[in-house]
């Protein structure tokens, strides 16, 4: 794998993915993921993350409620993923 440079799409792609690899970690069944540029798209059903040009929209199965204690590790995720990057040297600083 090539690095990256902070705050690119893939940047943030891999910060939103370390969410979702997070939420599947901690029991809940993601049904649907949407990464659109400079797009809004909200739903009552899942989580809004509004990234740098990029948004991303996250909903979960009905049956799969992400409970309080469980969010607490899936906000950690993003920066899960970015330190995964910094510790294997993935990283560029431009």
């Amino acid at each position: 794998m090539k690095p990256i440079e902070i705050n690119s799409h893939d940047y943030i792609c891999w910060h939103e993915a370390g969410h979702i690899v997070a939420a599947i970690e901690v029991g809940a069944i993601v049904k649907r993921v949407v990464v659109t540029p400079d797009q809004v798209e909200n739903s009552e059903k899942g989580i809004f993350v509004k990234g740098s040009q990029q948004h991303v929209s996250v909903e979960y199965s009905e049956a799969a409620e992400i409970r309080a204690e469980q969010r607490k590790y899936v906000a950690c995720g993003g920066w899960a993923a970015e330190y995964f990057l910094y510790k294997n040297k993935l990283i560029l600083n431009s």
